[in-house]
């Protein structure tokens, strides 16, 4: 399974709690937009259920690249460019399924402010190889490890699926 269909399952939950359709324009795509709600917005929609119910975290792209010509890009955070964020993660409290659910701009300056204290990853060789695999160019990259429960704290507002989770 491709990483556009696998994580199109994603999409469908939030549409199907939310409303609206699922952006199919690769040109939406360049900045970040998955689905289209019904008043006309764009959202941007990441799935981190699984590893945030392992490790507490979700993992913010800062910066992709290019290992095979050293070229070197921002990653999703940087270039997003929608009218709405949501991530779906687990509670770390509850363990349930939640969306978290703001603008990218609010995502954006509370990273800027917290960056000094959040922990750097980089991806792993395995991560790389999976996003050679999907034909990727830029296969590379890092970004903060963000614990859910700092956002929660932080007041970020989070809404629990209502749906199903299968991927």
């Amino acid at each position: 399974m491709n990483d556009v269909t696998k994580y199109a399952a994603t999409e469908r939950l939030y549409v199907a709690q939310f409303g609206g359709t699922i952006i199919d324009d690769e040109r939406q795509w360049e900045i970040d937009a998955d689905v289209l709600t019904p008043d006309g917005k764009t959202v941007s929609i990441k799935d981190q259920l699984k590893s945030s119910a392992k490790y507490g975290n979700v993992a913010i792209g800062v910066e992709t690249s290019n290992p095979r010509n050293g070229a070197v890009k921002a990653d999703w955070f940087g270039y997003i460019a929608t009218t709405g964020f949501a991530i779906l993660c687990t509670h770390p409290k509850t363990k349930q399924a939640i969306w978290i659910r703001c603008t990218p701009t609010k995502l954006q300056e509370w990273v800027k402010a917290q960056a000094s204290k959040l922990r750097k990853f980089n991806l792993q060789p395995s991560v790389i190889r999976h996003n050679e695999q999907q034909g990727r160019t830029y296969t590379d990259g890092w970004g903060y490890l963000v614990p859910v429960q700092s956002l929660l704290d932080s007041g970020f507002s989070f809404t629990v699926l209502n749906k199903q989770y299968n991927t």
